[in-house]
C-alpha cells in the first residue's frame, strides 16, 4: 500500500474488511497492517518497498463469495466495480 488512509477507506469502507491492527517498528518506519474477514485474518498489507507491487495478484479460497459480492456491489463505491467469472475448471474468479 501507497497510503495507509486511502487503504483503510478502501478495504473497510468498500469490501467490509476489519482493520485489525497494525505494527511499526518505530516512528516513520513502513507500516504493516492485518485485516480481517468473517473473523478470520485474511490480508496482510505492507508499506515496505519491495513486498509487492501494484497489479500483484493473489488466489483465494473462500466459502460464500457470491453473498459477499452481493453485499459489496450494493456499496456505493466509485473505483471498483468488479465482476465474476466462472471458469471452466469449476472457479469463480473476479475481475
Amino acid at each position: 500500500m501507497f497510503d495507509a488512509r486511502l487503504a483503510r477507506v478502501f478495504y473497510v469502507d468498500w469490501p467490509g474488511f476489519d482493520w485489525a491492527g497494525t505494527h511499526q517498528l518505530f516512528e516513520d518506519a513502513p507500516l504493516y497492517a492485518f485485516l480481517h474477514l468473517g473473523g478470520h485474518e485474511v490480508l496482510h498489507l505492507s508499506e515496505h518497498h519491495g513486498d509487492s507491487s501494484p497489479g500483484a495478484a493473489a488466489m483465494i479460497f473462500v466459502h460464500g463469495l457470491l453473498d459477499w459480492f452481493d453485499t459489496i456491489q450494493a456499496r456505493p463505491f466509485r473505483f471498483c466495480k468488479p465482476a465474476l467469472v466462472a471458469e471452466p475448471w469449476g472457479l469463480v474468479t473476479q475481475v
